[in-house]
């Protein structure tokens, strides 16, 4: 090696800045962010119905790849594709932990994953009970919350007063807007503060619905994951296996939304890889959020792709598409 060095030794002193470079740019982090294309995940390995009626085709949700301060050169080389998505880390977004973040992202599913098996029962006319049993500590803004509150707590009670609904929480907040301080019960049974910041409380969070009954068993095979866009095309599979129709018609269906207990399909991020993912596995439709249809569209024209583009405001208004084409 030695000799090797002192035989081309100019080679060497020219290319060491540029190894140097290369090794920087390699493992240099930015405070970036890359969405990528993902795949597709069939929507029977997450939840199926016991005694379901035979479909002809199948459903899937798509994901996609969310990489957090990638290297430079990794940035660099994904902005040469379009259909990635590239952003900057909020302030707050840094201040997170990987760990916190992975709850949220847990937190997500959970509810999701409950809110469409409501949803599709609910459309189908099949009877189902469920309550509100408290809710999650959806996100905190670090950089505003004074609270010793976690991201994953369940809040049950709100200065000592119970709430059945969000409005009942909701109005609880509201009418504790002029008090320094919030005491927030957890399940179980800490109590945990939240001060006033200008008025804000500077966190969010998500009901946590549970489910007591139903007429029709349904059996949950993957009872964790990550976050809530496959939620209108959960709902929208369980639907199907509720009901004799075979709506699907041998078809290939991709798609992505979260959805509400009331069966409304809701903004998701990352719509340009989901269609780049759907197509990419020669899905027939994509359904998607009505609010991503025209940025869907775009993106299924600009790869050149025959999948069939379908913007919905609810689980309803999907239903009815696939049965009238």
């Amino acid at each position: 090696m030695y000799n090797f060095i002192k035989k081309h030794k100019l080679i060497v002193v020219l290319l060491t800045p540029i190894y140097i470079m290369v090794i920087y740019l390699s493992f240099n982090k930015t405070d970036m962010g890359i969405i990528t294309p993902g795949g597709i995940t069939k929507m029977s390995d997450k939840v199926v119905i016991l005694n379901d009626y035979e479909t002809s085709g199948d459903l899937n949700t798509v994901y996609v790849h969310s990489i957090k301060k990638p290297s430079t050169i990794f940035l660099e080389f994904a902005k040469l594709f379009k259909y990635n998505d590239i952003y900057s880390l909020s302030e707050n977004e840094n201040l997170l932990s990987n760990k916190e973040l992975d709850e949220v992202s847990a937190i997500s599913y959970k509810t999701g994953l409950v809110n469409s098996i409501i949803s599709a029962y609910r459309e189908s006319n099949q009877e189902i009970t469920y309550h509100l049993d408290g809710v999650y500590v959806y996100y905190l803004y670090k950089n505003m919350a004074k609270t010793n509150l976690e991201i994953g707590d369940k809040i049950v009670l709100v200065n000592g007063e119970s709430f059945l609904s969000l409005e009942d929480f909701n109005n609880i907040i509201e009418n504790s807007l002029n008090e320094d301080v919030l005491q927030l019960t957890l399940e179980d049974g800490t109590i945990k503060k939240a001060y006033s910041n200008n008025g804000k409380y500077y966190f969010t969070i998500t009901a946590n619905y549970q489910i007591d009954n139903s007429d029709i068993p349904y059996e949950i095979i993957k009872a964790t994951g990550s976050g809530n866009s496959g939620g209108l095309l959960q709902a929208l599979s369980m639907y199907i296996s509720l009901t004799e129709e075979d709506i699907t018609k041998g078809r290939k269906i991709a798609g992505t939304g979260a959805i509400s207990i009331d069966g409304e399909a809701l903004e998701i991020g990352g719509i340009k890889q989901k269609v780049v993912s759907a197509s990419n596995n020669n899905c027939d439709i994509f359904i998607c959020p009505s609010v991503h249809y025209e940025e869907a569209l775009e993106m299924q024209e600009y790869i050149n792709s025959d999948m069939k583009i379908v913007g919905v405001d609810n689980l309803k208004a999907a239903i009815t598409y696939l049965r009238n084409n």
